[in-house]
């Protein structure tokens, strides 16, 4: 058999269903666009669409199908263009490249802010589509943004159904509440991704890369859908790398469990290492080094949302608290290391109000402990909140 005949197609690079719409994002130079080209799919199947030239030193080198809207639109509109020119053209481009159903593995949206506006230019003008007027839209901004995201939704859903993976390059911006820029713990900006309430929703893969040694970006994982699905017959002999929390589950039942592949953190994040992870996942219990997040990226957000689910659920996290403390276990933290009988203390402190807050949660376990108990997941049910602080009590 010749090295021709042996080369994979893009799909048999894959041990688990590729994610099929993948947002990247990320400060100046770290990798993004490489990133985004290092899927393994051959650069004559790669349809690039590049809104600011971040990719026009790769298409001068590799045989990329290259689509430049910068200069689109000069030719198109020498004049001066209007989004909604803009929303025109890269649909138009973009279903002209994709009549043929198959023809590229991988469709590049580099970078999408400018989509995202063209999209809401177009909806703004078409309230009627989406069975609004625009004086609803002018009194109700929600609304708006719902359709706007129903038609971001409806041009991906409408793409990827001729491709095989959507990559979607996003920039950071300062995040704001009201007139003010949120700070973090060190006093410095909170970044955010654009568009990354739209983009949260719609992809199977979200990732936050950052620069890592030797030139290779590591990368905090914001969202991830790609885990193994695994059907156990009989939990006494149980199917291998079937981690046994998952197991308990099932309460020795027959049944379908799905394991999570990524670690909260990539140390490299590159396509050969998330494949390598589709074939051997993360310990998500017992992470290893770099594989966790750090204290700082927890409190930026991560917080925030557990703040929020813990309000909604105080008064059984309040009650599965106490119980752990009259178990009178010592209990470790991240820092500092404090006695059973100060924590008890603070816990009394509160205990007027009857109520647990999420720096009293933190304090006890440390946020990583939070996360990488609940599987890298944001606890959302008050059923979840009981199980976690009971998983976390029984740890202790």
């Amino acid at each position: 058999m010749s090295k021709k005949q042996q080369t994979k197609t893009f799909e048999e690079l894959w041990p688990l269903p590729m994610p099929e719409i993948t947002i990247v994002t990320g400060g100046y130079g770290v990798g993004k666009s490489t990133f985004a080209l290092g899927t393994g799919a051959t650069p004559e199947r790669t349809l690039v669409v590049d809104f600011e030239k971040s990719q026009s030193a790769f298409a001068k080198q590799l045989p990329l199908d290259y689509i430049d809207m910068q200069a689109v639109m000069a030719n198109g509109y020498p004049k001066g263009y209007k989004m909604l020119d803009l929303y025109t053209s890269v649909v138009v481009k973009i279903d002209e490249k994709l009549t043929e159903r198959g023809k590229y593995d991988v469709l590049i949206l580099d970078n999408a802010s400018p989509l995202e506006d063209a999209i809401l230019a177009y909806v703004e003008r078409n309230p009627a589509e989406f069975g609004h007027t625009s004086g609803q839209y002018n009194s109700m901004s929600g609304l708006k943004w719902g359709d706007v995201k129903a038609k971001y939704a409806q041009l991906l859903t409408r793409w990827g159904s001729k491709v095989g993976m959507i990559f979607i390059v996003v920039h950071l911006r300062d995040k704001w509440t009201g007139n003010t820029v949120q700070k973090d713990m060190y006093g410095k900006p909170v970044q955010e991704p654009k568009g990354k309430e739209t983009l949260d929703q719609l992809s199977s893969l979200f990732v936050w890369l950052e620069h890592g040694p030797m030139s290779i970006p590591a990368a905090k994982v914001l969202k991830c859908r790609i885990d193994r699905k695994v059907y156990v017959s009989d939990t006494e002999y149980p199917p291998e790398g079937v981690p046994a929390d998952y197991l308990a589950e099932l309460n020795g039942e027959p049944g379908i469990v799905s394991v999570p592949v990524l670690p909260l953190r990539l140390p490299k994040c590159t396509w050969p290492a998330i494949r390598e992870y589709m074939r051997n996942p993360a310990d998500l219990v017992n992470p290893k080094p770099g594989e966790s997040l750090t204290e700082k990226e927890l409190s930026e957000d991560d917080r925030l949302k557990l703040r929020a689910i813990i309000s909604h659920n105080e008064s059984e996290v309040a009650n599965v608290e106490r119980m752990k403390l009259e178990a009178a276990k010592p209990i470790q933290v991240v820092q500092p290391v404090v006695t059973f009988v100060e924590n008890t203390q603070a816990a009394k402190q509160a205990e007027p109000t009857g109520e647990i807050t999420l720096d009293m949660l933190v304090e006890l376990y440390g946020a990583e402990a939070i996360m990488a108990a609940n599987e890298g997941k944001i606890p959302g049910t008050s059923e979840e909140i009981n199980n976690l602080v009971m998983k976390l009590a029984g740890a202790a």
